[in-house]
This record gives C-alpha cells, structure tokens and sequence, in this order.
C-alpha cells in the first residue's frame, strides 16, 4: 500500500486516521441539515483482508484490532462515517415527522 510506504518514511509513531462523512440535505420546507460525522481508528502496521476498498485494508476502527476489511460490510456497513452521517439524518427527519 502506497499509504504504508509512505507512514514507513515518516517519523514518529503517530498512525491515529479518521474519515470525515459531511451532508447537507434540505427538508420540504427549505430547512438546511448540516450533518458531519467522524470515524476514527489508526493505520494498520500491514495489509489484511481482502474485502472493501481504497483505505479499508489498512485501517482499524477505534475500539477494535482489525481492519475494516477484515471486519466485513456488514461492520463497514453499520458503523462508518457514512453509515453514521444517515442513522443522523434520518433522525433529524424523523424528528420532524414526529
């Protein structure tokens, strides 16, 4: 992974990542939502799993000890920037439903 090769020539031992997940969505009255969500997690010292895409292979989320890859979609799925950004969302819509 270029990512790893690039960590190897930095120096210092800081690998703390985050995905950073922002959406705007507008209600049927014209309401603006700004929705941002973060998922944070460290780089992997190595590749592993083959499942997912881009930084998967690398990245482990906080709180647990592999890669988002090796983890699965149904993980990905449930707790990632995005999937965080519209649990959010959707509350805030269903909030006005209410």
């Amino acid at each position: 992974s270029k990512l790893l090769k690039m960590m190897q020539i930095r120096s210092g031992g800081n690998r703390k990542a985050k995905f950073v997940c922002a959406f705007v969505a507008y209600s049927p009255s014209g309401e603006e939502h700004v929705i941002e969500t973060e998922f944070e997690g460290e780089i992997s010292q190595k590749v592993s799993g083959k499942s997912g895409f881009g930084y998967d292979p690398v990245f482990i989320p906080k709180g647990e000890t592999k890669t988002l890859s090796d983890l699965g979609a149904a993980f990905k799925n449930q707790h990632s920037h995005r999937a965080q950004a519209i649990h959010a969302l959707k509350a805030v819509f269903q909030s006005q439903k209410d």
